[in-house]
């Protein structure tokens, strides 16, 4: 009874191992397909993306990074009476160092959210579409 529980004990291990390996395969796949398939900025590096942090100025943000792919104004505009505040103008707005290169692709997100030129916010990770 007891080499028949450490057999399937032993049997289970291996299930287990054998799941992860497959979904550790899965996620790796995806993470190379995403890349393969995401536009980044002229300037954009891994590395030198990885140096902005929370409370970085945009000039060492443009010295870094160079410009990026598109400016968005930020859009949690609900409740704003003047359009101009929901603006690039307004000081609010993301800067985005990748984009998709063709609709409805998974991605590797490198966003910036700039506030009154400082950096307020990173977004770096994968966008599953």
């Amino acid at each position: 009874m007891k080499s028949k529980l450490k057999y399937l004990a032993k049997v289970a291990l291996f299930v287990v191992f054998v799941l992860v390996l497959l979904l550790s395969v899965l996620l790796v796949g995806s993470r190379i397909y995403a890349h393969r398939h995401t536009e980044y900025a002229p300037g954009y590096s891994y590395r030198k993306f990885r140096q902005v942090q929370v409370g970085t100025s945009e000039q060492e943000v443009s010295r870094l990074l160079g410009q990026p792919l598109r400016v968005l104004p930020y859009k949690n505009c609900i409740g704003v009476s003047v359009e101009a505040e929901c603006s690039v103008e307004s000081g609010h707005y993301f800067l985005l160092y990748s984009q998709q290169d063709e609709a409805n692709t998974d991605y590797l997100m490198r966003h910036l959210e700039i506030k009154y030129g400082v950096v307020a916010g990173i977004t770096s990770g994968f966008y599953a579409d």
